[in-house]
């Protein structure tokens, strides 16, 4: 188990995807607004079944399909664009007055 292609393949995860994915979610923190780059970590396990379905032949069942869509949803509900009210009332005057 511990040969030479399983340690390479676990440096190669380790250090360059991990270092990599914090890199990068790092950067979009700091270059946009944290709140919508944070709900794509929704994304991970979602991404997770579908390799696991395709490359790995695991089976992909109703249960599985409700999570995505429960997901995707999740992500439309938290990112999308609240409507402005019509008119902001605004108090002009002194506190506690």
């Amino acid at each position: 188990m511990w040969n030479g292609t399983y340690l390479l393949g676990l440096t190669f995860a380790t250090i360059l995807r991990i270092a990599t994915s914090w890199i990068l979610y790092v950067t979009l923190v700091k270059t946009g607004d944290a709140s919508v780059v944070a709900t794509f970590t929704f994304l991970v396990p979602m991404l997770a079944v579908v390799i696991g379905t395709v490359f790995l032949s695991e089976p992909f069942t109703k249960l599985l399909f409700l999570g995505i869509i429960l997901i995707v949803a999740s992500i439309y509900l938290v990112n999308r664009k609240q409507k402005q009210p019509m008119e902001q009332v605004v108090v002009h005057g002194e506190i506690g007055a």
